[in-house]
């Protein structure tokens, strides 16, 4: 009731469980990698973590493998690179 009179709502709950991401290096490769499924997700990187550094996405298509994992991989980048995942 709100000011006398009925009144409904509606809450929307996401899943705020964050994948744990993981970064290997496999022979001369880089290996990114997060648990399967992850829908909505999105891997991105920067070279620096400095307020205003620029995250850019790294599009797909991403690698799934029988151990349930999604996988990016990619040469061994020069220099310093971070990486994240977002969800918009």
């Amino acid at each position: 009731m709100h000011d006398g009179r009925p009144e409904g709502w509606i809450a929307r709950v996401e899943d705020l469980t964050l994948p744990e991401l993981s970064i290997n290096k496999v022979a001369d490769e880089l290996v990114v990698s997060w648990p399967a499924p992850s829908p909505g997700w999105r891997l991105e990187a920067a070279t620096g973590l400095a307020d205003g550094s620029a995250w850019t996405e790294i599009p797909g298509p991403y690698l799934t493998g029988d151990n349930r994992r999604i996988s990016f991989r990619g040469a061994l980048p020069d220099g310093n690179r971070y990486y994240r995942l977002a969800k918009p």
